[in-house]
Formats: C-alpha cells, structure tokens, sequence
C-alpha cells in the first residue's frame, strides 16, 4: 500500500528475502525510490549493503487496439553497495516486471534485479 503527500511517498509492503518475510516501510518521492529506500532500510543496511537503482524504463504493451488487454513492462538496474563507503560490489544487473498496474510492474522488476544481484554472486547482499 502507498500513501502520498505533495512531496513523499510513504510505502508498506511484506517481502521475503534469505527465508524471512520482512515488513517494508519506506519514504521517497515516488512508488520506486519509497520501496527501494524501504527495502534498504529494512532487509539491505543491516547486512552492510544496500542497493541502489540507476536506471528505469517503464511502457505500455498491447495485443489490440482497445485498452483492455494492454500491460506495463518495466526495466531496471540495480547495483549493489557497500553501506560504509558506498563503494559498487559486482556488476549492476537488470530487472523486468509485467502486470497491467504500472507500479507493481516496476516494483516487480525491482524484486526481478535484486534476484540477478544475488544469483550473480559477486554482490554479497546477504551474509
């Protein structure tokens, strides 16, 4: 859920990472940056890292020509860093995420990239 002001956004979500579900609470001046602040916050600083996203795309994709069946196609990059002196660890990697809501497309590519972070190995997100 979100809720907005003329200049944050405040977002809660649950999330499940390393086994654990996490209640995420987070602030920014959008849907993304207010789940990737809460995401930090929550799951990411406690272990010494956090993730930050330098690229996003979002568009619209249909089958036909009425509005109906249309969906949101989401990308982003993520890179992992080290909390202590913001240094990258690994390769930025890359995330997709497909609904028919736009942010829960983005959020998903969000989830999508982190997922590429810890699969890659070469970012250490978890202890």
């Amino acid at each position: 859920s979100n809720s907005s002001t003329a200049e944050e956004v405040v977002l809660k979500a649950r999330v499940r990472a390393a086994g654990k579900e996490h209640q995420v609470n987070g602030q920014g001046n959008g849907p993304v940056s207010a789940f990737v602040a809460g995401l930090n916050n929550t799951v990411f600083l406690p272990q010494g890292m956090a993730v930050h996203l330098s690229d996003y795309h979002s568009e619209a994709r249909s089958q036909c020509r009425n509005a109906e069946g249309s969906e949101a196609v989401a990308s982003v990059r993520c890179q992992a860093v080290t909390k202590k002196d913001q240094m990258k660890t690994g390769k930025p990697r890359f995330g997709v995420g497909l609904h028919r809501n736009t942010n829960t497309a983005v959020l998903r590519a969000v989830i999508s990239a982190i997922n590429c972070l810890c699969a890659a190995g070469d970012a250490k997100l978890f202890a």
